[in-house]
């Protein structure tokens, strides 16, 4: 993807990855910076990276029909990516770095969206007496207070 903002950087990639990457060089002497590139070897765009999801996302929507309801953009992609490093307990900081956030805030947004990851934390502050998980109010209570 590309970097906000002309930010140059480069990002991680598991095994698994780094191995489908490798299988998509076709004889170039020299590997190309670049993951997505044009014809000549540049950086493609974002505009033209997204048109790229989309043509794919309609192939794929024939198989698994599913997906035609989702928003699958390339931001999207990118903060799901976030949110699975966050959920593996990746500390926020380093999310924030491998994102290329100048900003350490704008990564903790994505933790004020998601539900699970709050009860998993208030979870481990349950007393061991009490079953946790979330609340819900008696009949005896509901009608307390809806007579209120």
């Amino acid at each position: 993807m590309p970097w906000k903002r002309a930010q140059n950087g480069t990002t991680p990639l598991t095994k698994e990855a780094a191995l489908l990457l490798k299988g998509l060089e076709i004889g170039e002497s020299e590997p190309s910076r670049f993951v997505f590139t044009t014809c000549q070897g540049h950086q493609l765009s974002r505009d033209a990276i997204a048109d790229r999801l989309s043509k794919h996302l309609i192939m794929a929507t024939t198989s698994c029909p599913s997906l035609g309801a989702k928003n699958v953009k390339p931001h999207v992609l990118r903060r799901t990516a976030a949110m699975r490093l966050l959920e593996a307990g990746i500390d926020v900081a380093m999310v924030a770095i491998w994102m290329g956030h100048s900003d350490i805030g704008s990564t903790q947004l994505y933790l004020h969206v998601n539900m699970k990851m709050k009860e998993d934390a208030l979870s481990r502050t349950t007393p061991v007496n009490d079953s946790g998980g979330r609340y819900h109010a008696t009949d005896e209570r509901t009608t307390f207070l809806n007579g209120l």
